[in-house]
């Protein structure tokens, strides 16, 4: 079982257009036969081995598949290469002391040889992975298609032994699960391959790993179904002691597609793949306009169904396995894909429910590794406490009544980024820990260094673009000025001020865009002057110096501090960006504090601070702020910039 186990360890240690019939055809895993004979016939078992994977002795070279070749000395290749590649050749040696028709005496060499290329194919991924040379480029291509020869290769020896075993009973699963964890490997490298390289056609890749992932199911689930197990790894009839142990070995391949099966899933819709009621995919290319807060289409919805039964089936299955951190690990991040679909299909209560359960089977695997269990390394878990504290907040922020609960989650996101600076430490004990800043100019310095490694989740040039328009705004006002009378005892005017509440909704906006251009600096410095102007200007409405009205000229009832709510919101984000942990916190707590005393019942903090929500409260927001925010994605409308300054001056 060494194989198998070795397959396993491959998986697990780095997890993280309309297809047409010819583009199948390339990778359709049946293709790769070993019976290549003009009338269907097999050579013998030697004969076959040979052509999978040779040593030619004159020249001191290894050829894998009739595509990859190494060539002495190995040590050229790396050390632990090397290793796998001395006893590959070593047991390629051995098939000459074999009777060349006896398949019995080849079983063993083929599972040595699978177990060495498996290793083989594993080193030449983690190269691929984490090259850091000077041409990484260059090595990253080269290791990605030797270890897809590699495991090509893997499975074709997988297939001779089904082909020639002669104890179906015995080694019929084996045999599966190593097919099943071949291909599986091959749709892991073919998912991953797009963030890896930019270069790389993302349809292509997500369509043929899709194919992989698809094989591996439908091959491990035959397998279960010989056994009379169903999909989610339930015993249908009486124990067979024979099979049952290799049933976790199974489980545990079965468990790890439908992880990185939904994971796909879930990748495909994002990169704009839809998939019909027919299970036929589809692709086309997601606009900026197509924000992540809008309703999915009936074809988007059946996508990420899809890639939540997937995950949730794993979690099933990883249930009847024993509980190792590995398989700890494995649930967490399945359940927190599982809250990120349940967020794309606005379903936040269940999304913060999976998340939690995420979180829960994340302290259960840091416990394991307390108890001397080996499992991912810190800085893993330290980046799956990240990602699922910010899904549990945010999905939080969407649910009336949850405001102390959102408090708490981003609060537990803050030490989880916190613990991710500056090292994890007691891993056990992140969440008791107090908050902190970071030094200014260290910061500096590593947002300098990783400035182009955080992409903005919009378009670039149109973010820059609406900046011009509201700096040009701003500009205007404090030129020109936007005034207001203040009141006198009596009623008449005393002085005439600037317009603070629109001059700071204004610097609140640009403060957003900078944040979104990845200039959290600037956006600091216009969220705390928004800030203050808001809270100026809240006194003076507050003491009856300024009275705000509407179009109509009428009184608003809506209350200015949710204008201050979103700020604060927003530069609670800015100070995270910049590592003042505490002052992150600070500036939320304050934004949720204002939320809690202003918004009516059934109202969530995300009914008013999305600028994507528009319709969703049961009342229509009046806020400055909202409105300004609005014009950015309202810009193809060709409204009249001047109309709408004049609209949205709501000063009497």
């Amino acid at each position: 079982m060494r194989c198998i186990v070795a397959l396993i360890f491959f998986i697990l240690c780095v997890i993280s257009v309309r297809v047409t019939a010819a583009d199948k055809q390339q990778i359709i895993l049946e293709a790769e036969e070993i019976c290549n004979n003009e009338d269907g016939s097999c050579e013998s078992p030697r004969t076959t081995i040979q052509k999978i994977i040779s040593y030619d002795i004159d020249n001191g070279s290894l050829t894998i598949n009739s595509q990859q070749t190494y060539t002495e000395p190995f040590h050229q290749y790396g050390m632990e290469a090397a290793l796998h590649l001395r006893e590959i050749v070593k047991n390629v040696h051995s098939l000459e002391f074999l009777a060349e028709n006896n398949f019995d005496d080849h079983v063993h060499v083929i599972m040595t040889v699978t177990n060495d290329l498996s290793d083989l194919a594993a080193v030449h991924k983690l190269e691929w992975l984490y090259s850091s040379s000077d041409d990484a480029a260059a090595m990253q291509s080269k290791s990605f298609d030797k270890t897809v020869v590699i495991c090509k290769a893997v499975m074709r020896l997988f297939k001779l032994l089904q082909l020639h075993a002669t104890n179906e009973k015995e080694t019929s699963e084996y045999i599966s699960t190593g097919i099943s964890s071949a291909a599986l490997v091959l749709g892991d490298l073919f998912q991953l391959r797009p963030s890896m390289d930019s270069s790389a056609v993302i349809t292509d890749d997500y369509s043929t790993a899709y194919d992989y992932f698809a094989f591996a199911e439908s091959t491990i689930v035959k397998s279960l179904s010989s056994m009379s197990i169903d999909m989610n790894g339930n015993l249908l009839g009486q124990e067979d002691e024979v099979r049952l142990p290799v049933l976790d070995d199974i489980l545990t391949v079965h468990a790890s597609i439908n992880v990185r099966f939904g994971s796909l899933l879930l990748e495909m819709y994002l990169s704009g793949f839809t998939l019909d009621h027919d299970d036929n995919l589809h692709h086309h290319v997601p606009s900026v306009s197509e924000l992540p807060m809008q309703q999915p289409s009936e074809n988007q919805k059946h996508i990420l169904r899809k890639a939540f039964t997937k995950l949730e089936t794993s979690t099933v299955i990883h249930r009847k396995i024993k509980f190792t951190g590995d398989v700890l690990m494995n649930q967490a991040e399945a359940y927190r894909l599982m809250g990120t679909v349940n967020s794309l299909l606005h379903e936040w209560a269940l999304a913060a429910k999976n998340c939690k359960l995420g979180l829960s089977m994340l302290s259960a695997s840091v416990s394991k590794s307390q108890n001397g269990d080996m499992i991912a390394s810190e800085d893993d878990i330290v980046a799956t406490m990240i990602t699922i504290t910010q899904s549990i907040f945010e999905a939080f922020l969407h649910l009336p009544d949850e405001i102390q609960s959102a408090k708490d989650a981003f609060r537990m996101h803050l030490l989880a980024q916190q613990a991710g600076g500056v090292g994890s430490g007691d891993l056990s004990d992140i969440f008791r820990k107090e908050l902190r800043n970071e030094g200014e100019e260290e910061v500096r310095q590593l947002l300098l260094l990783n400035k182009d490694a955080t992409l903005p989740i919009v378009d670039s040039a149109q973010v820059q673009e609406s900046l011009n328009i509201y700096q040009y705004m701003l500009e205007e006002t404090l030129q020109y000025g936007m005034h207001y009378a203040e009141l006198d005892i009596n009623g008449g005017a005393a002085n005439d001020n600037r317009d603070i509440l629109y001059e700071g909704s204004l610097r609140s906006v640009i403060g957003s865009l900078y944040l979104d251009l990845n200039e959290p600096w600037k956006a600091r410095d216009e969220l705390e002057n928004a800030v203050q102007l808001l809270e100026e200007g809240i006194q003076l409405v507050d003491s009856g110096k300024y009275e705000v009205t509407g179009d109509d000229g009428n009184p608003l009832t809506y209350s200015l501090r949710l204008d201050l709510a979103h700020v604060l919101h927003s530069l609670s984000y800015t100070y995270l960006a910049l590592m003042q942990w505490e002052k992150s916190y600070d500036a939320f707590e304050q934004a949720m504090d204002i939320y809690q005393s202003e918004l009516l019942e059934g109202e969530s903090p995300m009914d008013w601070n999305s600028i994507a929500t528009t319709t969703s409260s049961t009342r229509e927001s009046t806020s400055m702020t909202d409105r300004l925010l609005n014009f950015l994605f309202r810009a193809a409308e060709d409204i009249d910039l001047e109309d709408f300054q004049q609209t949205d001056n709501t000063t009497a």
